[in-house]
């Protein structure tokens, strides 16, 4: 019998720009949590014991250093939680420290990039009709955004670094839109 092995989307990318680095994150998984009614308080308290967080508030996103894990508040309802794993069962993995939770492997369903650097917000200010300023959109927000027709999720990780997330299916449009963003502040 066969076995299914994954690959890197973009095959490791990495590359610099004239004030600005673009490279995919790899060995992460991604996965979604609904949180059903009335189980918020439940299931905020396992989060605190696995990787000592709590729930941002919408629109937000907390790390744990010491778990290297990240919890993305995109509703009310529904986080994206993401730590390091590079295994085919993280559900599996996430269920034996939280549940009560509808869960998803979203692992192989997206794409990570992590741009960062002087020129980053320039270059996303020009594919990403979102106010990017520090005062709107500062380390520590997420949102859900369109860049160059493309469905995004972006995460201020801190001053000029965001990790952008895009599904899959768009990861060499999206790669091209950033890489040609970047370059146009070049010119």
């Amino acid at each position: 019998m066969s076995k299914l092995t994954s690959e890197l989307v973009l095959e490791g990318y990495s590359h610099h720009f004239e004030g600005a680095e673009l490279a995919e994150v790899t060995g992460r998984a991604m996965v979604s949590m609904a949180i059903p009614k009335g189980e918020k308080n439940a299931l905020e308290q396992q989060l605190k014991e696995m990787c000592g967080l709590a729930f941002p508030e919408v629109g937000q996103w907390c790390s744990s250093e010491p778990a290297n894990t990240q919890v993305l508040r995109l509703q009310d309802d529904l986080c994206f939680v993401l730590f390091d794993y590079s295994g085919d069962r993280a559900v599996e993995e996430f269920k034996q420290k939280i549940s009560g939770a509808y869960l998803s492997d979203q692992s192989d369903s997206w794409v990570m990039l992590r741009l960062s650097g002087e020129q980053s917000r320039e270059a996303l200010a020009r594919i990403c009709p979102i106010d990017l300023h520090s005062a709107v959109f500062s380390p520590g927000s997420v949102t859900r955004t369109v860049m160059e027709h493309i469905g995004v999720m972006i995460v201020c990780e801190a001053e000029n670094q965001y990790l952008l997330m895009a599904l899959r299916s768009y990861a060499g449009s999206f790669l091209h839109a950033l890489e040609v963003s970047l370059a146009n502040l070049q010119s």
